[in-house]
């Protein structure tokens, strides 16, 4: 490891780890392990405008490594991570759990123009934490995906929902455009999953991909 958050690895089957290239891609310039003594995967990563870089996945992790964080305390089967390092990558400035008491899977994520993260994954949890302004305050059933916001200091959420039918859906990628537009992929087993303005407005299999547009918050 190069300059590490945690030079030792944590235990259990899998730590999430982080490496950094320089802009030749010859030299490790930066590289940590960030786990605890459980399954921790890294899925999603993003850098921000002024260089710090974001982590973002999937822990059963009782004492993952935790700091100023929005939920300090594990929840479920699995948890969402996400944890911010600082500009010089020597610290983290917040990591924290994000999750309700089943089984939370983060599988991508991004930073939007002014430097808030956006995480999104999948969630068996009737309790995943949510915002009041939710597009979809209650699970659909199976397994759900989810959109989440923390603000700008990582320090709350500001927005959070579930998006999902009765079956099984997966939020698996996000792209965030200069417009404050957001971009979402994934693949549904729902025949009544959320459509508006569709180009097919209908499952057409048993599992389909769908892409779907929401507003800037």
């Amino acid at each position: 490891m190069v300059k590490p958050l945690q030079a030792a690895f944590g235990g259990g089957p899998a730590d999430a780890i982080l490496a950094r290239l320089d802009a030749s891609g010859s030299q490790l310039t930066f590289s940590t392990y960030l786990g605890g003594s459980g399954e921790d995967y890294g899925n999603g990563v993003a850098v921000d405008r002024l260089g710090r870089v974001y982590l973002a996945g999937t822990t059963n992790s009782t004492n993952f490594p935790i700091k100023n964080a929005i939920q300090p305390v594990f929840r479920g089967v699995y948890d969402g991570f996400v944890a911010k390092l600082n500009v010089t990558a020597s610290a983290l400035d917040y990591s924290t759990y994000l999750g309700g008491s089943g089984d939370d899977e983060v599988w991508a994520m991004s930073v939007d123009q002014p430097d808030r993260p956006w995480i999104i994954g999948t969630t068996t949890s009737a309790d995943f934490p949510l915002t009041t302004d939710a597009l979809q305050s209650i699970a659909g059933g199976g397994l759900d995906g989810f959109i989440t916001e923390l603000n700008l200091a990582g320090t709350a959420l500001k927005f959070s929902t579930y998006f999902g039918g009765s079956n099984d859906d997966y939020m698996e990628g996000i792209f965030l455009d200069h417009n404050g537009g957001i971009y979402l992929t994934g693949t549904t087993l729902s025949s009544n999953f959320p459509t508006k303005n569709a180009l097919q407005p209908a499952l057409g299999g048993s599992s389909d991909a769908f892409v779907m547009k929401i507003a800037e918050r």
